[in-house]
Protein backbone atom coordinates (compact mmCIF):
# COMPACT_ATOMS: atom_id res chain seq x y z
CA UNK A 1 0.00 0.00 0.00
CA UNK A 2 3.18 2.50 0.94
CA UNK A 3 4.19 1.87 -2.58
CA UNK A 4 1.26 2.88 -4.16
CA UNK A 5 1.50 6.09 -2.19
CA UNK A 6 4.39 6.63 -2.53
CA UNK A 7 4.61 6.09 -6.72
CA UNK A 8 0.87 6.64 -7.84
CA UNK A 9 1.29 4.00 -10.09
CA UNK A 10 -0.70 0.92 -9.64
CA UNK A 11 1.37 -1.11 -11.93
CA UNK A 12 4.14 -1.38 -9.09
CA UNK A 13 2.75 -3.34 -7.16
CA UNK A 14 2.89 -6.81 -8.55
CA UNK A 15 6.76 -6.28 -9.26
CA UNK A 16 7.23 -5.12 -6.06
CA UNK A 17 5.47 -8.32 -4.71
CA UNK A 18 7.38 -11.12 -6.59
CA UNK A 19 10.66 -9.19 -5.53
CA UNK A 20 9.67 -9.13 -1.91
CA UNK A 21 8.76 -13.21 -2.04
CA UNK A 22 11.73 -13.85 -4.00
CA UNK A 23 14.26 -11.65 -1.40
CA UNK A 24 11.90 -13.40 1.76
CA UNK A 25 12.64 -17.15 0.43
CA UNK A 26 16.30 -15.87 -0.21
CA UNK A 27 16.66 -14.91 3.26
CA UNK A 28 15.15 -17.87 5.03
CA UNK A 29 16.46 -20.81 2.93
CA UNK A 30 19.80 -19.93 1.43
CA UNK A 31 21.10 -17.74 4.46
CA UNK A 32 19.21 -19.23 6.96
CA UNK A 33 17.78 -16.00 8.38
CA UNK A 34 14.40 -14.98 9.64
CA UNK A 35 12.49 -12.75 7.39
CA UNK A 36 12.23 -8.83 8.21
CA UNK A 37 8.16 -9.26 8.59
CA UNK A 38 8.90 -11.99 11.41
CA UNK A 39 11.46 -9.66 13.06
CA UNK A 40 9.38 -7.02 13.39
CA UNK A 41 6.58 -8.69 14.82
CA UNK A 42 8.97 -10.17 17.23
CA UNK A 43 10.34 -7.02 18.27
CA UNK A 44 6.60 -5.60 18.82
CA UNK A 45 5.87 -8.77 20.89
CA UNK A 46 3.11 -9.49 18.64
CA UNK A 47 5.08 -13.08 17.12
CA UNK A 48 6.73 -15.28 19.98
CA UNK A 49 6.77 -19.04 20.14
CA UNK A 50 4.46 -18.90 23.10
CA UNK A 51 1.59 -17.28 20.32
CA UNK A 52 3.11 -19.41 17.67
CA UNK A 53 2.22 -22.72 19.89
CA UNK A 54 -1.25 -21.50 21.04
CA UNK A 55 -1.90 -20.48 17.08
CA UNK A 56 -0.98 -24.47 16.01
CA UNK A 57 -2.50 -25.95 19.10
CA UNK A 58 -5.62 -24.91 17.38
CA UNK A 59 -5.60 -27.01 14.21
CA UNK A 60 -5.16 -30.80 14.41
CA UNK A 61 -2.64 -32.77 12.46
CA UNK A 62 -5.80 -34.56 10.54
CA UNK A 63 -7.04 -31.31 9.05
CA UNK A 64 -3.66 -30.53 7.31
CA UNK A 65 -2.40 -34.25 6.72
CA UNK A 66 -2.00 -34.73 2.96
CA UNK A 67 -3.87 -38.06 2.40
CA UNK A 68 -1.99 -38.22 -1.42
CA UNK A 69 0.48 -41.09 -0.77
CA UNK A 70 0.63 -44.68 -2.30
CA UNK A 71 2.61 -47.67 0.54
CA UNK A 72 4.82 -49.97 -1.22
CA UNK A 73 6.67 -52.99 0.66
CA UNK A 74 9.96 -52.86 0.00
CA UNK A 75 10.95 -56.69 0.88
CA UNK A 76 8.17 -57.44 -1.60
CA UNK A 77 9.58 -55.38 -4.23
CA UNK A 78 12.98 -57.15 -3.38
CA UNK A 79 11.71 -60.21 -3.68
CA UNK A 80 10.35 -59.87 -7.17
CA UNK A 81 6.72 -60.81 -5.81
CA UNK A 82 5.85 -57.28 -6.13
CA UNK A 83 4.85 -55.36 -9.63
CA UNK A 84 4.91 -51.84 -9.78
CA UNK A 85 1.50 -50.49 -9.97
CA UNK A 86 1.02 -47.21 -11.88
CA UNK A 87 1.15 -44.83 -9.23
CA UNK A 88 -0.77 -41.78 -8.88
CA UNK A 89 -0.17 -40.18 -5.27
CA UNK A 90 1.86 -37.25 -4.83
CA UNK A 91 4.40 -39.27 -2.09
CA UNK A 92 5.11 -43.01 -2.00
CA UNK A 93 6.04 -44.57 1.70
CA UNK A 94 8.21 -47.31 1.34
CA UNK A 95 7.90 -49.63 4.17
CA UNK A 96 10.89 -51.90 5.07
CA UNK A 97 10.45 -53.96 7.88
CA UNK A 98 9.57 -51.35 10.80
CA UNK A 99 10.98 -48.36 9.35
CA UNK A 100 9.07 -45.87 6.77
CA UNK A 101 10.91 -43.54 4.20
CA UNK A 102 9.01 -41.34 2.70
CA UNK A 103 9.87 -40.30 -1.25
CA UNK A 104 8.15 -38.10 -3.87
CA UNK A 105 6.50 -40.14 -6.74
CA UNK A 106 8.35 -38.61 -9.54
CA UNK A 107 11.73 -39.62 -7.68
CA UNK A 108 10.63 -42.91 -6.94
CA UNK A 109 9.63 -43.64 -10.35
CA UNK A 110 13.12 -42.38 -12.24
CA UNK A 111 14.75 -44.85 -9.77
CA UNK A 112 12.84 -47.94 -11.21
CA UNK A 113 13.77 -46.39 -15.06
CA UNK A 114 17.05 -46.40 -14.53
CA UNK A 115 18.42 -49.91 -12.60
CA UNK A 116 16.76 -53.28 -10.94
CA UNK A 117 14.14 -53.22 -8.60
CA UNK A 118 16.57 -54.23 -6.17
CA UNK A 119 18.80 -51.13 -6.40
CA UNK A 120 16.11 -48.66 -6.85
CA UNK A 121 14.13 -49.15 -4.07
CA UNK A 122 17.31 -49.52 -1.85
CA UNK A 123 18.36 -46.48 -3.23
CA UNK A 124 14.69 -44.99 -2.29
CA UNK A 125 14.87 -46.07 1.18
CA UNK A 126 18.46 -44.33 1.42
CA UNK A 127 17.21 -40.98 -0.11
CA UNK A 128 13.78 -40.92 1.42
CA UNK A 129 12.76 -38.85 3.99
CA UNK A 130 12.34 -40.97 7.65
CA UNK A 131 9.13 -41.01 9.30
CA UNK A 132 7.69 -41.13 12.60
CA UNK A 133 3.90 -42.12 13.59
CA UNK A 134 2.28 -39.62 15.61
CA UNK A 135 -2.08 -39.24 16.60
CA UNK A 136 -4.30 -38.13 14.25
CA UNK A 137 -5.70 -35.89 17.08
CA UNK A 138 -2.49 -34.40 18.24
CA UNK A 139 -1.72 -30.38 17.37
CA UNK A 140 0.29 -28.90 14.69
CA UNK A 141 2.36 -27.80 17.74
CA UNK A 142 2.30 -31.10 18.88
CA UNK A 143 3.52 -32.04 15.88
CA UNK A 144 6.49 -29.44 15.13
CA UNK A 145 7.95 -30.16 18.69
CA UNK A 146 8.46 -33.70 17.81
CA UNK A 147 10.28 -32.77 14.14
CA UNK A 148 12.17 -30.55 16.00
CA UNK A 149 13.11 -33.11 18.55
CA UNK A 150 13.46 -35.53 15.64
CA UNK A 151 16.12 -33.09 13.68
CA UNK A 152 13.43 -32.73 10.81
CA UNK A 153 11.97 -36.21 10.10
CA UNK A 154 8.35 -36.47 8.87
CA UNK A 155 5.45 -36.39 10.86
CA UNK A 156 2.89 -38.34 9.47
CA UNK A 157 -0.17 -40.15 10.87
CA UNK A 158 -2.16 -43.38 10.16
CA UNK A 159 0.66 -45.00 9.19
CA UNK A 160 0.75 -48.77 9.69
Amino acid sequence: MALLELSNNPELILPAMLIIVVANLTASEIFGLQSIFRINLAQQGILTPKTLGRILNRFSVNAVLSKDFFTVDATTIRAGKGVLPEIEAQWVIIRDQENFRLLETSRFKSLFETVNADEAISTAIEEGRAMVKISLHATLNEAMELVIMRTGDIVISGCT
